[in-house]
């Protein structure tokens, strides 16, 4: 079993960055998922939530939107 304060499993910023420059859809939505187990975790509620909306574009493939909502991501976690 997994320990739950291992963090090395974490997605970073980058490399969802790099998920969403490439359009790897289920990328973004598992590698944003793992971010948001981390953020809920740490109490980071508000980035949490930001890391569940680009887990959803990237479940729909819906690209602009990821690209737009990682800003509100990356904005919730500065």
């Amino acid at each position: 079993m997994s320990d739950p304060q291992d963090f090395s499993v974490l997605t970073t910023e980058a490399e969802l960055r790099g998920f969403i420059a490439r359009g790897e859809a289920r990328s973004i939505e598992r590698g944003a998922h793992r971010l948001k187990g981390g953020l809920g975790i740490l109490g980071a509620t508000s980035a949490s939530v930001a890391a569940l909306a680009v887990e959803q574009a990237g479940k729909t493939s819906d690209m602009a939107s990821a690209e737009n909502l990682m800003r509100i991501l990356e904005r919730e976690m500065s």
